[in-house]
């Protein structure tokens, strides 16, 4: 009998394990997309050289409610041009946009395009 229940228990914890995984890819490849997208709708038709763009990253911001936010900070040519702050509230994460330069529809637009290529 303890054995079949040690062997639950491992079960349990090998399902737990795998699950958090998956969610873990799931997130870094939404993140990922919406990078890409965020740059792509920056640039639009331009052909951007490495030297026009940088993404500056800042982590582990916390807010006065107690979440933690990471702030994508999209420099182009010399000028901050979008800004995407994602929210972590437990396993859920949300994505806020800031910016003169590009709109939320344009952005839907190219995570959309985006998620065809791949």
């Amino acid at each position: 009998m303890l054995n079949m229940l040690q062997r639950w228990k491992e079960d349990v914890a090998a399902a737990v394990v795998k699950e958090v995984a998956a969610m873990t890819d799931r997130t870094i490849e939404t993140r990922n997309r919406i990078i890409e997208a965020t740059w792509r709708a920056t640039v639009k038709d331009d052909k951007p050289q490495p030297e026009d763009g940088e993404l500056i990253i800042k982590k582990n911001i916390r807010t006065e409610e107690g979440q933690e936010e990471t702030q994508y900070n999209f420099i182009y040519k010399g000028e901050l041009a979008v800004v995407i702050t994602e929210k972590q509230n437990y396993c859920d994460y949300s994505y806020f946009l800031t910016s003169d330069k590009i709109s939320v529809s344009e952005l839907m637009q190219k995570v959309a395009e985006v998620e065809r290529i791949e």
